[in-house]
């Protein structure tokens, strides 16, 4: 039962103690009462990290094997086994971690990518389920023939120096696929469309000043007539020049609801 539940974790020692395991000569025990105070759980792990449990019986100070017989059933025994497996699944929770790889570095860093990123790893050999054939269901997760690796997507190629300079520093890291030439490439094409981009931008932006400012010279070319009659009654510059700031807001605001609306 113990070695069926801890089979793919990592039990993590120094978490054995804040859980309130007791050390003694490399080896950790625990102890807790269940089930109406009718039974005690006795769990050890040992210098190997392997994990064993006994269930004792208090009215009888024997252990309780009935739970590991799978022939014996009953409401009574399945309660027993419940409850003590109830346990070693709480100690499985808080005092390991999952086991994808042989390193522990590695299981390390699975296990912070799940919590940052909710990003499970990817097993190749199961892409190559069809040319492994019969082969495949021999091999499992803890037999993976294919080595330990991560593929890193960098979000900002300014770093990828120094990133790749950290991860050779990890001691477990054996070999990695500096790309530095292509990211070069890609972090200079990248610069290039901004830049290129910017003045494209800039550029609009002249030719929608010069359209704009022929635009109000046509508009009051036509309009020429009513100005100098408005002038002439002793309009000022601002009442004269008010209809046509507001001509501008109200085609402004038209074109761009239009414009979000077609665009949206």
């Amino acid at each position: 039962m113990e070695e069926e539940i801890f089979k793919k974790v990592i039990i993590q020692k120094d978490k054995l103690l804040n859980y309130g395991f007791i050390e003694n000569n490399k080896e950790y025990y625990y102890s807790k009462i269940f089930h109406n105070n009718s039974f005690i759980a006795n769990i050890k792990v040992d210098k190997n990290n392997k994990i064993t449990g006994k269930v004792i019986d208090l009215e009888t100070n024997e252990e309780y094997l009935n739970i590991r017989i799978n022939k014996i059933q009953g409401e009574f025994v399945n309660q027993i086994k419940k409850s003590y497996q109830k346990i070693l699944e709480d100690i499985k929770n808080k005092c390991t971690i999952e086991k994808y790889g042989i390193h522990n570095q590695t299981n390390r860093i699975i296990k912070n990518i799940k919590e940052k990123y909710m990003d499970d790893p990817e097993f190749i050999f199961k892409k190559y389920k069809d040319i492994l054939g019969s082969l495949y269901d021999a091999v499992c997760e803890e037999d993976n023939p294919f080595p330990e690796s991560f593929h890193v997507t960098m979000k900002d190629l300014s770093l990828y120096e120094s990133t790749v300079n950290k991860i050779k520093s990890i001691p477990e890291v054996d070999s990695v696929g500096d790309r530095s030439e292509t990211a070069q490439k890609l972090s200079n094409l990248s610069k290039t469309i901004v830049r290129g981009g910017i003045g494209v931008v800039c550029s609009l932006g002249l030719v929608s000043l010069f359209i704009i400012s022929n635009t109000i010279r046509i508009s009051m070319h036509s309009r020429r007539f009513e100005i100098s009659i408005m002038k002439s009654v002793g309009a000022t510059n601002g009442f004269i020049r008010a209809p046509f700031l507001i001509e501008g807001i109200i085609i402004g605001l038209v074109a761009a609801i239009v414009s979000t609306f077609v665009l949206g």
